[in-house]
């Protein structure tokens, strides 16, 4: 007899590990036409919420619908670092455990930030589990795996040496700088870049507009305030 409310847990139960552990979500037939959706990492900072719950069930829809039609299809699951604001996170969690950051050596402060990411990842994966999103987990990549290390490092060179006459010929005072929790961007010429966050009273000044990469002429054209936000 069927039960009078539908129990979703009984029959959800096993289902996402059963489709998993047969390869639904796999990609790689390379005798189907590709198609590949990139999921927008989420950060390792905390746990989802419902932006990304709403953000992956339309790409789930998406990429089942693909496969329905025919395609290898390729959701390629990963997560975030988040440098800065991952730090900020861990060192607030030290310090409520009485413990300064700043006087940890930096292998023991890393071993804390690496337990914090398996931590959340593990939570994070949990999640994707209840909302049964069909990634392709064989080939999920972290932001700071080796190869995208490597990618990073090398996207960055290329685009200074790219960039570096036009950069040096603004005569720019460049600083980039994080104090706790605020980080400051100046770009000082002609007010062209000058983002201030003060300590105490947040400032914020805004005065660019990018304009576009394929003419360096133009990267920092039709320069104007955008606006100013603060509390002092």
């Amino acid at each position: 007899m069927l039960d009078k409310k539908y129990n979703h847990i009984e029959v959800e139960k096993n289902k996402y590990d059963f489709w998993k552990g047969n390869g639904y979500f796999k990609s790689g037939d390379l005798s189907k036409e590709p198609f590949c959706i990139v999921i927008p990492p989420p950060n390792v900072t905390g746990k989802l919420h419902l932006g990304h719950a709403w953000d992956v069930t339309l790409q789930d829809i998406i990429i089942r619908y693909k496969r329905m039609q025919g395609y290898d299809c390729l959701w390629l699951p990963g997560m975030d670092h988040a440098g800065i604001a991952t730090q900020s996170k861990v060192d607030k969690k030290l310090k409520d455990e009485g413990i300064k950051p700043r006087d940890m050596e930096r292998s023991e402060w890393l071993k804390k930030a690496w337990e914090w990411k398996d931590e959340f990842a593990k939570t994070i994966h949990e999640q994707w589990a209840k909302m049964g999103i069909s990634v392709d987990y064989s080939k999920e990549r972290f932001t700071l795996d080796k190869g995208l290390s490597d990618a990073v490092n090398k996207v960055f060179i290329d685009l200074y040496n790219k960039f570096k006459e036009f950069i040096l010929s603004l005569n720019s005072n460049i600083i980039i700088r994080c104090t706790k929790l605020y980080i400051g961007f100046t770009l000082n010429n002609k007010n062209i870049v000058d983002i201030l966050l003060r300590k105490g009273s947040i400032k914020i000044w805004l005065n660019c507009k990018w304009g576009s990469l394929n003419d360096t002429k133009n990267i920092f054209r039709d320069v104007s305030n955008i606006g100013h936000w603060g509390n002092g």
